[in-house]
C-alpha cells in the first residue's frame, strides 16, 4: 500500500482500517453484546446528538456522570473498549470496529 503523506510537511499520515462486517447499529436505549475481545472502536449517532455509557451493564442517561455525549453525525475519536464490555446509548448509534 501506498502512504498517505501530508501535502504542507510531508509527514506520513496514520491510516487505520475498517472492520465492516463487526459493524453495529444499535436502537435507543438497547445494550450492545459484550465485546468478546479487546477492540478499538468509533461511535457515530445517526438520528439525533446522543448520551451513550460503557461498562458491564451500562445505563445511559442524558447529562448522567459517567455518560458522554456525542453529537449527531459526529464519530467519536477511535478509543478502546476492553472484553466483556458494553455500549449503550439514549439513541440510534452505528459502532464500528476500526482496528
Amino acid at each position: 500500500m501506498k502512504a498517505f503523506k501530508f501535502f504542507g510537511t510531508n509527514e506520513t499520515i496514520q491510516v487505520g482500517g475498517m472492520d465492516t462486517a463487526n459493524s453495529v447499529v444499535l436502537d435507543a436505549d438497547t445494550a450492545s453484546t459484550a465485546f468478546a475481545s479487546n477492540a478499538v472502536i468509533e461511535v457515530v449517532p445517526t438520528t439525533t446528538d446522543v448520551w451513550i455509557a460503557i461498562g458491564t451493564a451500562p445505563t445511559a442517561t442524558a447529562g448522567a456522570d459517567g455518560n458522554c455525549l456525542c453529537p449527531f453525525g459526529s464519530p467519536t475519536r477511535p478509543f478502546g473498549i476492553d472484553k466483556g464490555n458494553k455500549i449503550i446509548a439514549t439513541g440510534e448509534v452505528n459502532i464500528r470496529r476500526v482496528d
